[in-house]
């Protein structure tokens, strides 16, 4: 069974804002886009800044799959200055 990891985000622009749900690759994309980064560079950085070990093969393939961990995904957020916010559904 693959994991699956969606969140809801919530992306302004100009005076609007926009809830979508979105899959852990979908985050990754947008993220590493945002960021002018390729995936190749972010494995890279997360074998710099992290305690896992991640060939950019092995990484790409993580992602397409879908068997990206939470605890994966809550590092990467915040290697790429980001951050994480859980909040009640209203």
């Amino acid at each position: 069974m693959l994991s699956l990891i969606s969140i809801f985000v919530n992306i302004k622009t100009n005076m609007y804002y926009f809830s979508m749900k979105l899959s852990s690759k979908e985050i990754i994309k947008i993220l590493i886009t945002k960021e002018c980064i390729t995936q190749k560079e972010l494995s890279n950085i997360l074998n710099e800044k992290s305690s896992k070990r991640y060939s950019p093969a092995s990484f790409s393939h993580k992602i397409n799959r879908g068997t990206i961990t939470f605890n994966d995904m809550v590092e990467i957020i915040d290697i790429l200055g980001y951050e994480l916010e859980l909040k009640e559904k209203t």
